[in-house]
């Protein structure tokens, strides 16, 4: 399987990257090509949706949740 690496930057950020293999990346498109959106807007969408459904699931709002630093790799 051929994966694709899709980054986004912001004004004042690091720049986030991530893989997502081809088959994903075409269905991300072609639901933002019909929705009128670019693929990162429907991402930000469907993504919006997850976490919003997660936190529901769970009861825990994800902004609460702290993640262990480990100084070997900061």
């Amino acid at each position: 399987m051929t994966v694709l690496t899709v980054s986004r930057k912001k004004p004042a950020s690091t720049r986030r990257t991530f893989n997502m293999s081809n088959d994903l990346y075409l269905k991300l498109r072609k639901v933002a090509w019909r929705e009128r959106l670019n693929a990162t807007q429907q991402l930000e969408r469907a993504l919006d949706r997850f976490f919003a459904d997660y936190e529901k699931e769970n009861k825990i709002k994800v902004d609460s949740i702290e993640i262990p630093v480990d100084d070997e790799t900061t």
